[in-house]
């Protein structure tokens, strides 16, 4: 067994956990590749180097949940770079000296960036290290991004340190070389998802009665509860099943309201690891805008209606879906319920969203990206 592993370090921050996913996904596929031929480490680059401004970090998904606007509003103020150059300046002392220890700590191989506001404190902590270290930095949003991911100009140079950027789609490629960052650099090969994803599709689905699965029910209960709850009401006669993750208020309440819906059996599942085998045995998948989820449900085949997007940073995504014809992008609950109702009696319309998305799927995204990440080193 080789004793010169190579030592990759994932950098990410607890904002969601879209992040640190796509970094396990990676670090998944190269073990499955090269067994034995790397070890990974993870930095909370804000949870480990400043207890003040983890305060913001942990305030994220109560933003995203409770004030959406707001955080619409802070990400558009954030776009320009000279506004993005004064945030990370005045994050500097809190964060640099202690990322830069633990980074010395470590002593990885190669950095690998999931998260945008890591990549300019990190690009300046190399600026003035003897040692260099191939940095690298994995775009997590498909299309539409934020202009801290790779910023590029007079007040921020994220280019310059940066030894390759993945992105996943052409319009990304194009948004980066917008925002200044050398085409050299870029490699469009997608999405990093877990390798269960990748796994031939099984024809589980029943023909007889229409499985509507709900996601995005993790940090809250009111939307996507209200839309069940009207789709049953209204006499819904097929399957619907709600992946609860963490929220145990969602999942006690649809126990409780579906003893009243006869016609529908209703699946409340509490937190589980095998999102695919829903995905598999489900019609018609309706959740927000995640760019995972999205990525996951096309290499599952399956159709997707958008309920919700976070304000700013998933409209892309939510356009995505709408211009690849590869689902619906329906915001009105009573619209939603129509929709599906249309769906249940129309299911060609299903294999139409069906093609179009066997037109996106790749299957190989995730192992070319470690690959590519392993060139590096």
């Amino acid at each position: 067994m080789p004793t010169d592993k190579k030592k990759i370090l994932f950098v990410y921050s607890h904002t969601g956990s879209g992040h640190i996913v796509s970094a396990q996904a990676i670090e998944q596929s190269i073990r499955l590749q090269y067994p034995y031929k790397c070890e990974f480490e993870y930095l909370d680059f804000v949870g480990e180097s400043s207890k003040f401004w983890s305060i913001f970090e942990y305030g994220y998904t109560p933003m995203i949940k409770y004030a959406p606007y707001t955080w619409a509003f802070l990400y558009k103020v954030l776009t320009p770079s000279f506004n993005l150059m004064l945030l990370e300046k005045s994050a500097e002392p809190f964060i640099s000296r202690k990322l830069k220890d633990r980074i010395d700590s470590i002593d990885p191989d190669i950095i690998v960036s999931v998260h945008p506001l890591a990549n300019q404190l990190i690009t300046g902590i190399l600026r003035k290290r003897l040692k260099k270290i191939p940095f690298a930095v994995v775009v997590t949003d498909p299309v539409t991004f934020h202009k801290s991911w790779l910023c590029c100009d007079r007040f921020s140079n994220i280019g310059d340190q940066t030894t390759a950027a993945v992105v996943a789609t052409e319009e990304a490629k194009v948004l980066a070389v917008k925002y200044g960052f050398p085409s050299d650099k870029l490699h469009r090969i997608g999405l990093p998802v877990r390798s269960e994803f990748y796994e031939e599709v099984l024809n589980v689905r029943s023909d007889d009665r229409m499985n509507v699965l709900f996601m995005g029910g993790g940090d809250g209960t009111g939307k996507i509860l209200n839309i069940i709850k009207e789709l049953c009401i209204r006499g819904y006669s097929g399957k619907v099943t709600m992946l609860c993750g963490k929220n145990k208020k969602l999942k006690t309440r649809l126990d409780e309201m579906s003893k009243g819906w006869p016609a529908a059996e209703v699946e409340a599942v509490g937190f589980t690891n095998d999102v695919k085998s829903y995905m598999d045995a489900a019609h018609l998948l309706v959740t927000k805008a995640g760019p995972g989820t999205i990525a996951e449900a096309v290499l599952r085949e399956l159709p997707m209606i958008i309920y919700y997007w976070i304000p700013g940073q998933e409209v892309g995504n939510a356009e995505f879906v709408k211009q690849k014809g590869i689902g619906e992008v329906i915001k009105n609950t009573s619209l939603i319920v129509d929709r599906i109702f249309q769906l249940q009696r129309n299911p060609e319309h299903l294999n139409a969203f069906k093609k179009n998305i066997r037109q996106l799927q790749d299957y190989s995204a995730t192992t070319e990206i470690a690959h590519k990440i392993l060139s590096l080193v």
